[in-house]
């Protein structure tokens, strides 16, 4: 599955998540300990005194080696687990974006609404109710994109922060108006789970595996069977093995939760697509039915809060489901490749390496 984010389509969240992959200070220092462990590793492995020893059977180069798999495989889940964190950033602002220009035009509507139903109160047709409703709308309107504006201002500074882009880097690369991308699982691609390449089960595996060769065992096998082949007597190696069991149940029950969310946010975008439609003819003739006089202003107050909530509920779903098609790829061992674990160390946005204890 690798590096997912390169083929969704969307080469701004592609952008944004190499971003932040390189300039994690975490994630560097974490590669930093890495690469410096691997050059001990060898040097030790040079000397003499080792080289004699595995003539005679030592297992401590298993065991070391072991434990370095289960810590670069600990590196690449950090790694997927970020970039599905800034993805899910990603979205949040992209829904923000598309809420607030479809609110900025149903403001524009609604001024255009307050216009008409002044000029039918100069001219008799109606009562001050009907610009009393008006200027109601009008406010509360204005008081939602103040709203969304600010929480538009945090979601991008959560970007910022989470890829260690300039906030004003972070709004070029969004620019004024966004839509949420459509993210959407391939359902053919679920019908088999296998979660072989999760990182996080891989590193359980070898740190395992460390702990059972440390014990004079030979290393767990890459199935979870119900087989004991330690030491007799021994229940290390069954406990072992019986963690290992439940991590995996664990993984499969993470795919599900994700595929079901999934399913139910892919099914309720296709209920309000077909709502929104309705929604927007009736606030249509609603206006229209208005301006002619055969409609009353309340009337015209419903169907456009109706249809303002469809709309922000269609953007909502579509953000659900990119979401879950996110944490489904991650679920399922996504989001890092075999070279993320021989990578050169990143370095800092100011170019100077970042200094790690």
């Amino acid at each position: 599955m690798g590096h997912w984010w390169q083929k969704a389509g969307d080469p701004v969240l592609a952008a944004v998540i190499e971003n932040g992959l390189a300039r994690d200070p975490a994630l560097i220092c974490e590669a930093h300990a890495l690469r410096l462990a691997a050059d001990r590793a060898r040097g030790h492995g040079e000397r003499i005194d080792v080289r004699i020893s595995r003539l005679f059977g030592n297992n401590g180069a298993e065991e070391a080696e072991a434990r370095h798999l289960a810590a670069l495989y600990r590196y690449a889940d950090h790694r997927a687990a970020r970039a599905a964190e800034i993805a899910t950033a990603y979205i949040e602002a992209r829904r923000l974006q598309e809420v607030l220009f479809i609110r900025e035009n149903l403001q524009a509507q609604y001024a255009d609404n307050a216009e008409i139903a002044g000029f039918r109160r100069e001219a008799g047709l109606v009562s001050g109710i009907d610009t009393g409703l008006a200027d109601s709308f009008l406010g509360l309107g204005a008081s939602g994109l103040q709203l969304f504006r600010t929480r538009l201002e945090e979601a991008r500074s959560t970007l910022s922060r989470l890829t260690s882009i300039e906030e004003a880097r972070v709004l070029e690369l969004l620019g004024n108006q966004g839509r949420v991308p459509d993210i959407a699982i391939d359902a053919g691609g679920l019908e088999e789970i296998d979660l072989a390449e999760r990182p996080d089960l891989l590193a359980l595996h070898y740190r395992l595996s460390a702990k059972v060769i440390g014990k004079g065992g030979s290393p767990l096998s890459a199935h979870v069977d119900k087989q004991a082949d330690g030491p007799p007597g021994d229940s290390s190696r069954e406990q072992e093995r019986a963690l290992y069991r439940d991590a995996w149940a664990k993984a499969h029950t993470d795919v599900e939760r994700a595929r079901s969310a999934a399913n139910a946010a892919a099914a309720r975008q296709v209920d309000l697509s077909k709502s929104m439609v309705i929604a927007r003819r009736t606030a249509e003739d609603a206006r229209l039915a208005y301006r002619n006089g055969t409609e009353t202003f309340a009337t015209l107050f419903v169907a456009e809060a109706a249809l303002l909530a469809v709309e922000e509920g269609h953007v909502a779903a579509r953000a659900e489901l990119a979401v879950a098609t996110i944490q489904s790829w991650r679920d399922r061992g996504g989001g890092w490749s075999a070279a993320d674990l021989g990578a050169d160390m990143p370095k800092s946005a100011a170019g100077e390496v970042i200094a790690c204890e």
